[in-house]
């Protein structure tokens, strides 16, 4: 079979299961809409994702070749947007004023990084350790950080769950979809050798089984699961 043709089957595979990935707090946000409170939902991990999106759209940029990844994360960003400004909304006194911060925080810090890769990096003369430009380099470091961060996010609320024995705030579609994308993005980024995209994948597997365990683990002895049980 055509060596493209399987990177580029990787790469769209891999743009789906990020949209769905991305898609996955819907049920959460329909939630807080319907009851118009954020209750202990937290937004963490909507806002280390749009600066995850944010990263790799600057990554995609300066990268050729990286088409999917681009349109992806363009998707992802103008989504966890939505998330954050429903998030917000719904939020009451000082916390809606922290969610405005961090998320202005957010847009600051990824277009202070790209502003500088795009003007700043090309005038700096030093060879690059991985064979690719200095640019992608310097965004794939970013991108590696706050792509750990995004897919370790959800583990957040585990000290809640830990406490409420409950996983009803834990959202379970993250989750998964946490796991099922980062396995399709580890299987590229060893097809097409670029350990950007290596490094933060693997730790996305291993952050998606823990977190399945986690849920496994405690909606065995929620409070709520128990009692539809009993009746």
């Amino acid at each position: 079979m055509n060596p493209v043709l399987i990177g580029n089957a990787f790469s769209w595979a891999g743009a789906v299961l990020a949209t769905l990935l991305f898609l996955s707090p819907l049920q959460t946000c329909l939630r807080i809409v319907k009851e118009k409170s954020v209750a202990q939902f937290d937004a963490t991990p909507y806002l280390f994702s749009l600066m995850n999106c944010g990263l790799w759209v600057s990554y995609a940029f300066v990268t050729p070749n990286r088409l999917a990844a681009g349109v992806t994360n363009v998707i992802g960003a103008t989504l966890q947007i939505t998330w954050c400004c429903v998030f917000t909304y719904y939020s009451a006194g000082p916390q809606k004023q922290s969610m405005v911060k961090r998320t202005f925080m957010v847009i600051t810090v990824w277009l202070a990084i790209t502003l500088l890769d795009v003007f700043l990096v090309p005038k700096i003369e030093m060879q690059p350790f991985s064979g690719m430009s200095l640019q992608t380099e310097l965004l794939g470091f970013c991108c590696v950080l706050f792509n750990i961060l995004m897919y370790g996010s959800p583990l957040v609320v585990v000290r809640n769950v830990m406490r409420t024995r409950s996983v009803e705030f834990m959202p379970l579609p993250l989750s998964v979809m946490t796991l099922l994308c980062s396995g399709c993005w580890f299987s590229y980024s060893i097809y097409v050798h670029d350990p950007w995209m290596f490094i933060p994948n693997v730790m996305g597997v291993a952050f998606g089984f823990l977190q399945l365990a986690i849920y496994a683990y405690y909606s065995r002895q929620s409070p709520k699961l128990e009692a539809l049980l009993a009746h």
